[in-house]
């Protein structure tokens, strides 16, 4: 609805032909910006700003990071951890697996299925 306000503005010049849906979002403050985009009058700057060498355009050198001083234990060779589960842990219990599916009946045969729907007579 802004965007559509917004066009309707910058077209038509007459007050009476100009878009307005008069709702409260188009009301707000952030739609009211929105709708001030189209009217921005930004002007190009010269050519002489991009090659100018001032002091205030150059970035400075970043010093290299410092290394850190805390420096982590190296340990040496893989470490094994054995996990197993505990018979007296009630903790996960495993579902039980169902007996069968209905969805899979044997009675019907995937093969034998016809999925081709006749068409209608012209």
């Amino acid at each position: 609805m802004i965007v559509g306000e917004s066009f309707s503005a910058l077209v038509d010049k007459d007050a009476k032909m100009k878009i307005s849906f008069d709702t409260e979002e188009t009301q707000t403050d952030e739609a009211k910006w929105w709708k001030a985009i189209p009217s921005i009058n930004d002007q190009i700057g010269s050519l002489e700003d991009l090659f100018a060498t001032s002091t205030a355009m150059i970035p400075k050198k970043r010093k290299p990071p410092r290394k850190p001083t805390f420096e982590p234990p190296v340990t040496s060779g893989i470490q094994v951890v054995e996990e197993g589960l505990d018979s007296d842990s009630d903790e996960f219990t495993p579902y039980a697996l169902p007996d069968s599916d209905p969805e899979d009946a044997e009675d019907e045969d995937a093969t034998t299925i016809d999925r081709n729907k006749p068409s209608l007579p012209v």
